[in-house]
């Protein structure tokens, strides 16, 4: 449970420096069921960005480096990517 608080801590500072920096206008809502990977939501500029800050306030915070993009992750028929929810999930099991 503390590691879900967590991941979701940073997720949403993540989102909130993505944000910041987007100049389109369009934001990341901080819902769990925010559309992400495969949506108009998030283009891919956005995503990296959003995955490339994720990874940097992991390791600020924890000291722990995590690769959240890698093969494993993107196979299957669910990926952590989908949606906000999924994502603060996988971080949490990163963490672990």
């Amino acid at each position: 449970m503390a590691a879900t608080g967590q991941a979701r801590k940073f997720v949403e500072r993540a989102i909130d420096e993505v944000n910041e920096l987007n100049g389109d206008g369009k934001k990341i809502e901080k819902l769990d069921g925010f559309a992400l990977l495969g949506s108009d939501n998030v283009d891919s500029l956005g995503f990296i960005s959003l995955i490339s800050s994720l990874e940097s306030i992991i390791q600020e915070k924890t000291g722990q480096f995590v690769t959240l993009v890698n093969e494993d992750s993107l196979t299957g028929d669910e990926h952590p990517f989908a949606t906000v929810g999924s994502l603060v999930e996988y971080v949490a099991k990163s963490l672990d």
